[in-house]
């Protein structure tokens, strides 16, 4: 029962993390040239940095997240309807 458990629970965060539409890629929203990508592309074009604790300018918490609150990044160049688009997602 036990095993049973934690096979189940590995299986959802498996799936819960095989997001195709998300900023990763994959169809949909995402993609390669989707509007969430140009947003993740125009924010790491501006040197922001995902995945390392120490940077200076964290993709997510310095530059996407600021975005899709509506907010203007120094530098960082992405349409309205890009940023619209990818909150509708």
């Amino acid at each position: 029962m036990k095993t049973l458990l934690i096979t189940l629970a590995l299986f959802g965060t498996v799936t819960a993390n095989a997001n195709p539409g998300g900023f990763g890629g994959g169809q949909g929203h995402g993609g390669k040239t989707g509007p969430c990508q140009k947003v993740k592309s125009a924010c790491e074009a501006a040197g922001f940095v995902g995945g390392d604790r120490n940077a200076k300018k964290k993709l997510w918490k310095d530059c996407v997240d600021p975005l899709m609150a509506g907010k203007s990044v120094e530098g960082v160049t992405v349409s309205a309807k890009d940023v619209e688009d990818c909150k509708m997602k």
